[in-house]
């Protein structure tokens, strides 16, 4: 069962949020991403949001479709951390080089668990939508949960396209 079993993808992602910060912040961080999204599930019940079943099935075609544009950015990391490799002649500027390359494969690596863990969440609200919409039992428990995991997917997925700027930037340098 271990292949099925998606905790390295969670905390591969968890360990991208603040790292290299101080506690305080990172739990902060943590709060934003977390918290926010839960906060907003709970607005979402004070003013009895609820998401009606032909609603799910346009929360299903949004989340296949960015799970699918979500792996051709995760292949297109690995794309560029496979021109990383060459080297420079001068053995000083072959080592600065290095350092270089090291430190923006790390990126691509925390770029890769954040994308990981978004497809991973497409997945699950995948399912969840799916069986929602099966069920067809919308109340305003279903309203709070779509949007407490749709505000978690779009701000990560905002982290997201933010460091995939930062590393097409540098990769062009």
């Amino acid at each position: 069962m271990n292949l099925l079993n998606p905790y390295v993808i969670i905390r591969d992602h968890l360990n991208t949020l603040g790292e290299g910060r101080n506690l305080l912040l990172r739990i902060w961080i943590i709060f934003v991403f977390y918290g926010t999204p839960i906060a907003f599930g709970v607005a979402a019940y004070y003013i009895a949001f609820e998401v009606k079943a032909g609603e799910l099935g346009t929360l299903i075609t949004v989340f296949s479709v960015f799970a699918a544009l979500l792996f051709s950015a995760q292949i297109s990391a690995f794309t560029i951390s496979l021109g990383q490799g060459h080297t420079n002649e001068d053995p000083t500027l072959a080592k600065v080089q290095k350092a270089k390359t090291a430190s923006f494969l790390a990126f691509l690596e925390q770029l890769n668990a954040n994308i990981s863990y978004l497809i991973l969440v497409a997945c699950v609200g995948l399912l969840l939508f799916f069986f929602l919409s099966v069920s067809d039992q919308t109340d305003l428990m279903t309203g709070c949960v779509c949007v407490a995991l749709v505000t978690h997917f779009f701000g990560t997925l905002l982290m997201v396209l933010k460091r995939t700027h930062v590393a097409f930037k540098l990769a062009y340098r």
